[in-house]
């Protein structure tokens, strides 16, 4: 191989390798950057308790989450665990049967540098019949 060929060769291979690395650091996070986080919570059988999940473990300890009955508001109120589980003591109305569900309010976290922001989110409705 000439040392013409071999030095065009080295050459598109190096061109190929800085532009794969630049989608990398494109996407890497900078100082002052904003960085929305997805959650998730669930809801037990009776919406007295669930969990919070993220794909960021400080996502799910923390947070501010609230028992709804649908088209009555708020019934019960908690605060995640390290781990987001979380329990409430919801106040039921009078008839059954409820829908119920819950909803974790959106948290932001660091004030310099980069800022998470895990989202919130809210559970699939329960109905809860009297028993």
């Amino acid at each position: 191989m000439s040392k013409r060929k071999r030095a065009t060769g080295l050459f598109v291979a190096a061109v190929a390798t800085a532009a794969l690395a630049v989608p990398v650091a494109a996407s890497a996070d900078h100082p002052g950057q904003t960085v929305e986080l997805k959650s998730t919570i669930t809801v037990n059988p009776v919406a007295s308790a669930g969990k919070v999940s993220s794909s960021n473990p400080n996502c799910v300890g923390g947070r501010q989450v609230v028992v709804k009955e649908k088209g009555k508001g708020k019934i019960g109120a908690a605060t995640t665990n390290a781990k987001g589980g979380w329990t409430a003591e919801p106040k039921y109305g009078s008839s059954a049967p409820l829908k119920v569900y819950a909803e974790v309010k959106p948290m932001t976290q660091g004030t310099a540098g980069t800022i998470y922001k895990c989202l919130g989110a809210t559970s699939k409705v329960r109905t809860i019949t009297g028993g």
